[in-house]
């Protein structure tokens, strides 16, 4: 048997919890909803996710200090923004930090489960290079020593978020 993928949803409007819930729950998955940071924090080791939908306003914090936190517990995991007054600001803010997606208010069902369905598959794809990263240790090491060959390896970004030119697409 395969496990239930668990979302968990931030959100204080109980008609969207509710509505996200009945949603989600109807395509097979495993669903907890929380109305405040306070709620959400409090039960830390159930809101452990396979995807969290995070309202951007909440009565006691910020969304987006929400996804901050959700980060450092898990970058793997993918969270997706939902606001029904946010602006351009919070939605390149939560890319920033790394947010899956933006979904807006009035949320629509064929949207909520495809957004849901890629982070998913966004997801699985970070677990599953960890888990090759892991298996392969560390990367091997340029051998050439010609100096402009050194100069060429010593100025490469490490990484795709150290371009300053480029910014790393999530599977979208």
């Amino acid at each position: 048997m395969t496990r239930k993928r668990h979302i968990v949803i931030v959100d204080d409007e109980a008609n969207i919890g509710r509505s996200l819930r009945l949603i989600l729950e109807g395509e097979g998955y495993r669903v907890s909803v929380f109305d405040s940071t306070a709620a959400f924090r409090a039960e830390r080791g159930r809101a452990l996710a396979d995807v969290y939908l995070l309202d951007v306003r909440l009565p006691d914090g910020s969304g987006i200090d929400l996804l901050r936190q959700v980060r450092q517990w898990d970058e793997r995991a993918a969270a997706v923004m939902i606001s029904g007054h946010g602006t351009v600001a919070d939605a390149v803010e939560a890319t920033r930090i790394g947010a899956f997606d933006f979904l807006e208010k009035p949320l629509a069902r064929d949207r909520v489960l495809l957004v849901v369905k890629n982070a998913l598959a966004w997801s699985d794809l970070q677990r599953e290079n960890q888990g090759y990263r892991e298996m392969v240790g560390e990367a091997p090491r340029m051998i050439g020593s010609a100096p402009v060959f050194q100069q060429v390896v010593q100025q490469a970004p490490d990484s795709p978020e150290e371009r300053p030119d480029r910014r790393y697409e999530k599977g979208r």
